[in-house]
């Protein structure tokens, strides 16, 4: 019927999602000299994302990239989606310039991404990692809960449809 063909446009799988936002950020840093490191399985469960959840998470990364690029001015990127039980989790971090976490102020970005992290259930932090002994990144890990059935059958995309 129209009414359920409308209501599946708006729906997507959870992988597709995750290659969109992979060919985002690689175009968003194309050309800047800034190396993009990306880590994500090689194959996630069939789960069905709304528009809502797949918008909030493409713009979460995006404006994480975006803030790296503006304050932090890094060689590097690396962002990680993976899942945790039935946690989504990403993890963008970078190599720039880490002033004290205390000195951050957070503008429209930042609010943005804790609007969206909200809005979808989930939770997030902001920190600075140490890596050895004198590398350090910034790094943003947004968690969000998905509704997966252990019965994946009930989430499975029909791809005739």
């Amino acid at each position: 019927s129209p009414v359920k063909a409308a209501a599946l446009a708006d729906l997507a799988l959870l992988e597709d999602v995750v290659t969109e936002i992979e060919a985002a950020s690689r175009e968003q840093l194309a050309g800047l000299g800034v190396k993009l490191e990306w880590s994500s399985p090689a194959s996630l469960p069939a789960v069905i994302l709304y528009s809502q959840q797949h918008i909030n998470l493409l713009r979460i990364v995006r404006e994480a990239i975006t803030n790296a690029l503006k304050h932090a001015h890094p060689e590097n990127i690396m962002v990680e989606i993976y899942l945790e039980h039935k946690v989504l989790v990403l993890r963008i971090r970078n190599d720039g310039a880490i002033s004290e976490s205390s000195a951050w102020t957070p503008g429209r970005g930042v609010n943005n991404i804790k609007y969206r992290v909200n809005e979808m259930g989930g939770s997030h932090e902001w920190g600075i990692e140490q890596v050895g002994k004198n590398k350090q990144y910034c790094y943003l890990a947004v968690s969000i809960p998905l509704s997966i059935s252990d019965d994946l059958e009930t989430h499975t995309a029909d791809r005739r449809l």
